[in-house]
């Protein structure tokens, strides 16, 4: 299937801001797995719309969650601020989510004249964890009934609504979080389908319902078998195969409105999915690349066309960038670089952390990649060129591991405050997994 998708070009045109500054367009999927993209090298042809995005943008090959779960992920992106920083985060079965001192991307842009939205659709972007601050319109559900929380469709259409009631004269920043292809794998007809074998009989099928109690050292550790595995595979490339699909009647409700010339539109990843990979399942249990390699797509006035990026990139880059888009100064302090910009340091390091009942932390600097253990204060190194799957440990560079343990000792700049334990809160984290 080919999709002709442009948003390129920078003239002004009916519907567009009138400000000159860009709309941005953040869409959000969780649990995607950069190499299950097709644009990405993937067998399937999964993504054709996210491939056309790539085709008329940047798709960064080399891009690093900060995070292997939504909490601190979704708060470094929209913080800027690495997880040991920000410290939004699980720890001794307390949630902390944003401490409202921190800089906040939708409060800037919202003063700096943006009209702000947000649609999501977990427990951990909602009001209860801070993440409300700052949009005009704040839409989040799946709060209740975690398996029959919104669908990408109807999410589509909830944003599509907001667009056609917006003040014209505004740019726009609107956040968009698609949550399919999170477990379970129940994508609709004809995507549950699309690759699964309708006749599958085995245990592991799509009403299983993948969890992770991340303050148990064997969490996520599923006796499955190669058929089980396959079949969970199936459905998870439906779910992507559907929310891709979503996202092209989105794009292309945008070229119909003559929004697509002037909106900068970025694509982005919360964190990966394990399929037995290192022996587990689901996320937010360990720093590998199943975990933490996920994709990155801009396209939009300014951006050029047909680009794969090698640099190093990451989470805390996403909210210089959106910034400098829309004219808005940074807040002091944050490591992050404006994608758009050059002058990107070759030796640059980018760290990641966050589980939730392990201490650990890794940095990776090109292709490779320092994980540190403080419980047994071990290491271990990756060369993600000889080896991207993160199979055959290797002895660590000293000067990475310096740097991993400089990263564990930054001084936060956030100190947020436990969320408070309310029925909906134990009732949906308990849905996720994170608590029994």
């Amino acid at each position: 299937m080919t999709v002709f998708l442009l948003l390129g070009g920078c003239g002004s045109e009916p519907g567009s801001a009138s400000s000159g500054r860009p709309n941005v367009l953040l869409v959000l999927i969780d649990t995607i797995r950069a190499d299950h993209l097709s644009c990405y090298g993937y067998h399937r042809d999964t993504t054709p719309n996210l491939d056309s995005l790539a085709a008329s943008g940047v798709r960064y090959s080399r891009m690093m969650s900060g995070s292997p779960w939504t909490l601190p992920s979704m708060t470094t992106i929209f913080t800027g601020l690495p997880e040991r920083s920000h410290r939004a985060r699980l720890r001794d079965r307390t949630f902390y989510g944003i401490d409202p001192s921190l800089p906040f991307m939708p409060i800037l842009l919202k003063h700096s004249g943006y009209r702000t939205a947000a649609f999501f659709n977990v427990i951990y972007m909602s009001e209860h964890f801070g993440f409300h601050r700052g949009f005009d319109h704040f839409d989040c559900q799946g709060l209740v009934e975690l398996w029959n929380s919104r669908a990408a469709g109807a999410t589509v259409d909830s944003l599509l609504l907001w667009l056609d009631d917006r003040p014209v004269e505004e740019p726009f920043f609107a956040a968009i979080h698609l949550f399919d292809p999170h477990a379970t794998y129940n994508p609709p007809s004809p995507y549950d389908v699309m690759w699964a074998d309708p006749d599958y009989q085995g245990r592991f099928d799509s009403s299983w319902g993948v969890r992770s109690d991340m303050d148990d050292a064997n969490s996520g550790v599923v006796q499955v078998d190669s058929a089980g595995i396959r079949n969970l595979l199936d459905l998870y490339d439906g779910e992507l195969a559907y929310t891709d699909a979503q996202l092209g009647r989105l794009f292309a409700e945008l070229r119909r409105r003559n929004l697509a010339g002037s909106t900068l539109v970025i694509v982005i990843g919360d964190h990966g999915e394990e399929f037995g990979d290192h022996g587990k399942f689901a996320h937010g249990h360990t720093l590998h690349a199943e975990l933490l390699q996920v994709p990155l797509i801009i396209a939009g006035p300014g951006v050029p066309n047909g680009i794969v990026d090698s640099a190093l990139v990451g989470s805390i880059d996403v909210m210089p960038t959106i910034l400098a888009a829309a004219g808005v100064e940074p807040p002091e302090g944050l490591p992050g670089h404006d994608l758009m910009a050059s002058g990107f340091d070759p030796d640059r390091t980018l760290p990641a952390s966050g589980l939730g009942g392990s201490r650990q932390a890794c940095v990776r600097r090109l292709d490779r990649k320092v994980i540190w253990e403080a419980a047994t204060d071990s290491s271990v190194m990756y060369d993600q060129a000889a080896d991207p799957r993160e199979m055959s440990p290797l002895p660590s560079d000293s000067i990475l591991l310096a740097e991993v343990l400089s990263y564990w000792a930054t001084p936060p700049r956030g100190n947020p405050d436990a969320v408070p334990w309310t029925n909906a809160v134990r009732n949906e984290l308990r849905d996720l997994g994170y608590i029994r």
